[in-house]
């Protein structure tokens, strides 16, 4: 019987082969992404080589990208440091939401299916143009995809209120 370390790391012992004959490298329920920040075991302070150390925070130095703020091709600007207008309060949310009849304007999906309440989404994306015309409820799923063509967005949410009759055209 031949005794191996555990190759993610954990520097705990095991059999070399399983009771099938094939050859083991991990401990059941380790694996080879062990060494994540917040692991138990580099929490721990368990001993591991110097070398292991340093792959592990190469590893981690390159998980963060270099392209941040103006640099990020999703960079809007600085929009979403922008702040509400004080009138944005949750009276204001709870009468859109029942102007909608508690339903997404996108999907029509009610509230009560839900988890969480419906998301009040500004059309023209300007977060100080607090006009209820301006306002339309959506669930958490159908408000996340109004962040890419916001062109598109903009006049499709337009003539949705123009259509349930909450804008004259």
């Amino acid at each position: 019987m031949e005794i191996i370390y555990c190759a993610c790391g954990c520097r705990k012992t095991l059999e070399k082969f399983d009771k099938y004959g094939r050859i083991r490298k991990y401990l059941l329920g380790h694996t080879g992404h062990k060494w994540k920040k917040g692991n138990i075991a580099w929490n721990k302070n368990i001993p591991c080589q110097e070398k292991t150390k340093r792959k592990i925070s190469t590893k981690l130095k390159y998980r963060v990208s270099p392209r941040r703020g103006e640099k990020s091709n999703f960079w809007k600007g600085g929009t979403s440091l922008e702040i509400y207008g004080i009138e944005f309060n949750r009276k204001l949310k709870e009468q859109i939401r029942q102007r909608d009849s508690y339903r997404c304007q996108q999907c029509f999906r009610h509230q009560s299916e839900l988890k969480k309440k419906l998301m009040i989404h500004h059309i023209d994306f300007n977060k100080k143009n607090n006009n209820p015309t301006n306002l339309i409820s959506l669930c958490n799923n159908c408000h996340s995809q109004t962040n890419f063509n916001r062109e598109n967005w903009i006049t499709y949410f337009q003539n949705r209120m123009v259509e349930n009759g909450n804008i004259l055209p």
